[in-house]
């Protein structure tokens, strides 16, 4: 099952587009959600996701070249401290024990809808 969908949002139209898409479809099916901001910039569209995501932005992940080589012990420590945020944003914020729960509400609503 799903505890938590992470959407993975850059400051750009058609990310933010995308991410409306995936927001509408979590409250749709029931499932907690957060953000956060891929490759931040000094653009409007930065402001713009952290001004419409406020209350579920669990952190950003700013440009590093390293982490392109997918080994965590080069990647900046500033990197490695906003991850760490957003682990303990999403261990604190979203309580996983109520996936369960979740699951068995969606699917009455499924067999209501069937009906």
């Amino acid at each position: 099952g799903v505890d938590l969908i992470c959407i993975v949002v850059e400051p750009q139209p058609n990310s933010i587009r995308v991410c409306e898409q995936i927001i509408t479809l979590a409250q749709k099916i029931g499932l907690p959600y957060c953000v956060v901001m891929n490759k931040p910039n000094t653009s409007q569209y930065q402001d713009e996701i952290i001004n419409k995501y406020s209350s579920v932005l669990a952190g950003i992940v700013p440009l590093d070249t390293e982490i392109i080589k997918a080994d965590y012990s080069s990647v900046s420590n500033d990197v490695k401290n906003n991850l760490n945020e957003m682990f303990l944003y999403i261990e604190k914020t979203f309580d996983v024990k109520e996936t369960l729960s979740r699951v068995r509400s969606f699917e009455m609503k499924k067999k209501k809808t069937r009906a």
